[in-house]
């Protein structure tokens, strides 16, 4: 997956737990603090998954580069 696709799937996703955390409050469904605790560390999550592939990704390729 490329840099700009895989930033794009990062922010549709990320939008799309604000978005249901939103509709739950416009919606009348009430949350408890355990419910936002559990899509903030869903978000934390995504968050560090994301960064730790793109450290991953950019490592393998600085790697490459050097010759022993």
């Amino acid at each position: 997956m490329t840099g700009d696709r895989k930033l794009k799937v990062f922010y549709v996703t990320q939008a799309s737990l604000v978005l249901m955390i939103g509709s739950a409050f416009v919606t009348g469904v009430s949350l408890s603090g355990q419910d936002l605790i559990a899509f903030g560390t869903i978000m934390a999550a995504l968050g560090g998954g994301f960064m730790g592939a793109n450290f991953g990704e950019h490592y393998a390729k600085a790697k490459a580069t050097v010759k022993p």
